[in-house]
């Protein structure tokens, strides 16, 4: 049954679906699922000529060859995941003489033209880098041997202290 109104409207038209929009010719739902139909025979046969033309297979093992063909192209794939998601190894001799050598250069730039005339330029500053950066390392280092000597000393005083204070001697005087 046809809608004379300009609304949008839905019929059934034997058996196929019928949408109308604004009046305009009527739009079946069926021709567009032929469309698919079709699309899909031609992909297939598509695939199973290029099957028969890469491999040389029949139309009957093209499924397998293509099921074999996903899982090698899904491996690649995880392969290069894997790949992109590890970190690199330690750099090469290569790649250190690379770094050491841009790294001397880019020092003796910032020392200016006297850091030419000093033949370990390049490894004064760096000592002096790790000597500043290591500062708070020292500095902790030290603390805790000393605060753990106090430690030791106080816990053998409070452990044996009695047995050394009664042999101890007086000064004389």
């Amino acid at each position: 049954m046809e809608h004379e109104n300009s609304h949008p409207s839905a019929g059934d038209v034997d058996g196929d679906v019928v949408i109308s929009v604004n009046g305009d010719e009527p739009f079946h739902g069926g021709l567009l699922l032929s469309d698919f139909r079709v699309a899909h025979l031609l992909f297939g046969e598509l695939r199973y000529r290029a099957m028969a033309r890469l491999f040389g297979v029949s139309r009957e093992q093209a499924p397998l060859v293509a099921m074999i063909g996903a899982g090698l192209l899904l491996k690649g794939a995880h392969a290069k995941m894997v790949q992109a998601w590890t970190v690199p190894g330690a750099p090469t001799t290569g790649d250190a003489v690379f770094g050491a050598s841009a790294l001397n250069v880019l020092l003796h730039r910032i020392g200016g033209p006297a850091s030419q005339n000093i033949s370990a330029f390049g490894t004064l500053v760096m000592l002096a880098v790790l000597g500043h950066g290591a500062k708070p390392a020292v500095r902790a280092s030290v603390h805790r041997a000393q605060t753990t000597s106090h430690h030791l000393h106080m816990m053998f005083d409070h452990r044996y202290g009695h047995l050394i204070r009664t042999f101890r001697r007086t000064p004389t005087g």
